[in-house]
């Protein structure tokens, strides 16, 4: 779903503990379900939601139900975007590092 790097990343900016980064990682990394990531994880699916919940907290989430989840989702697309277009492309790195070539030699544009 998300790039694992990418994941890693928001779960040590949000300041996630090892076993809320388990949790993250498995559910958003390779969209497993709830149940799925509880017993990989060897825990009973109220861990889980507690995990879940503190992850939520962390990411200035609140309120009930499956929104949550959603809500998430839409923030990590968000700075998956965000990280994605700050990322040098081709052209820029051409451009930067090679000032010599005329820009019609930028393979991207």
């Amino acid at each position: 779903m998300f790039p694992q790097k990418f994941l890693m990343r928001m779960a040590q900016t949000h300041q996630l503990s090892a076993d809320q980064e388990s949790v993250f990682l498995l559910r958003f990394g390779e969209d497993r379900e709830d149940r799925e990531v509880a017993s990989f994880l060897g825990i009973s699916e109220e861990a889980y939601r507690k995990r879940m919940g503190e992850i939520y907290r962390k990411f200035d989430i609140s309120g009930k139900g499956p929104g949550k989840n959603n809500r998430l989702l839409h923030i990590l697309q968000n700075f998956l975007d965000a990280d994605t277009s700050s990322q040098p492309n081709y052209c820029q790195i051409v451009n930067l590092s090679l000032t010599q070539i005329p820009p019609i030699y930028c393979l991207g544009k």
